[in-house]
């Protein structure tokens, strides 16, 4: 400031509060990882395939390694009257050892008082931020009390699987590090999250087996056959999955109509026609050496892209298994297909959103309740000199 002989008098400060944006811009990056870890823990089920136990595995391994944590998946059995333990996950290999001794091969009677069968009927989560050890002496049986000290769990979570509103199982997961944090509600919605990802890729799965198992057992049958196929196609169709079987002359020999629907066909009635017809654009590109695998004994996997069939259309991603088989005696390969379109949109806003935090020239970081670094933006790169991969967690 100064004065009408120009002299200066005084200054003026103008502050801004940006504490908001601040605040903002964490949760954006926040939701924006969040989107990011679901993404690849939903490619990394669909890369496994429908090889049922190595599905389950993977689960529990994606599961572990997000969380940080020992993860043990338990399904219902068929008449839903026991909780089986179907695969267990340690990264640690000493608690791996001993976690499998006890869960490996115990299953619990939905009438047993546990926490893990409570919560079938409560349909609640699981949470026990910190575990009181005399709380958990006075729920186990005495022969597992010397195990559990072995090993000391200190917090724990559990996530309901869900098909279509029906519980079919619990992925529980139990951190035993002293130096890790508790588990909090962050950790609680993101195990849920992954817990939904996973029901859907166990469903899958099942039914995939299942059909297998009928083709297989009644491929004498026609009758009982044509009974099946409309079984399977109800089911397929309220789950909107695309299921096709295929014969070596790459012909429709079976088509669900969500099939037709999901690849926008102008007719569901597509038996006795050719795959290199109905799907020309990306028969040769995508499909055909595939399915030649497939008729080789192979099990397939893979993500397939259909291009705009018009200008204001936009590209379609699917998963896609093709499985060996047999139908009505004849060598077949079953295609099972999953729309994952609105997943890679939001896998590609996930990226957007990440550009446009590195091209902000502020510095923005984001840490967890520990004050660890989850995100270092190109700002913070250039403010502070250091770059993302070496401060990052």
């Amino acid at each position: 400031m100064r004065d009408i002989d120009g002299e200066i008098v005084g200054s003026v400060v103008v502050g801004r509060d940006i504490t908001e944006r601040k605040r903002a811009d964490l949760e954006r990056q926040r939701a924006a990882d969040c989107l990011q870890v679901l993404a690849d823990a939903s490619h990394a089920f669909a890369e496994v395939g429908t090889e049922y136990q190595t599905l389950l595995d993977q689960i529990a391994r994606t599961t572990a390694e997000v969380l940080g944590a020992g993860c043990v998946i338990r399904l219902l059995s068929d008449d839903r009257q026991w909780l089986d333990a179907v695969t267990v996950y340690n990264p640690n290999s000493t608690v791996l050892a001993i976690t499998q001794r006890i869960f490996g091969h115990v299953r619990a009677h939905v009438d047993d008082p546990t926490p893990f069968v409570k919560m079938l009927h409560s349909g609640e989560q699981l949470f026990i931020p910190v575990i009181d050890p005399e709380s958990a002496r006075a729920s186990m049986p005495p022969e597992l009390w010397p195990i559990f000290q072995s090993v000391r769990p200190h917090s724990l979570l559990g996530a309901l699987l869900r098909v279509h509103g029906q519980i079919i199982g619990s992925l529980v997961c139990t951190r035993f590090d002293p130096e890790q944090p508790p588990f909090d509600h962050d950790d609680l919605a993101m195990a849920q999250d992954l817990a939904d990802r996973a029901a859907l890729a166990i469903s899958n799965a099942r039914l995939l087996q299942q059909v297998q198992c009928e083709l297989t057992e009644r491929a004498s049958a026609d009758a009982v056959l044509r009974e099946s196929e409309e079984r399977l196609c109800t089911v397929t169709e309220a789950a909107r999955i695309g299921l096709v079987i295929v014969d070596r002359q790459h012909t429709y020999r079976y088509a669900n109509r969500s099939y037709a629907d999901m690849f926008r066909l102008p007719t569901a009635e597509i038996v006795g026609q050719r795959v290199a017809d109905v799907l020309a654009p990306v028969y040769n590109g995508q499909i055909r050496s595939r399915l030649e695998r497939a008729f080789g004994g192979e099990r397939v996997s893979y993500e397939l892209v259909v291009p705009p069939a018009a200008p204001d259309w936009q590209e379609h991603s699917y998963v896609v298994n093709y499985e060996p088989g047999v139908y009505r005696l004849e060598p077949v390969v079953i295609v099972v297909v999953v729309e994952i379109t609105e997943r890679r949109q939001a896998e590609e806003q996930v990226r957007y959103q990440a550009d446009l935090l590195n091209q902000v020239s502020d510095a923005i970081i984001s840490v967890d309740l520990n004050y660890a670094i989850k995100s270092w933006n190109a700002g913070a790169e250039t403010l502070y000199g250091w770059p993302a991969q070496e401060v990052i967690g």
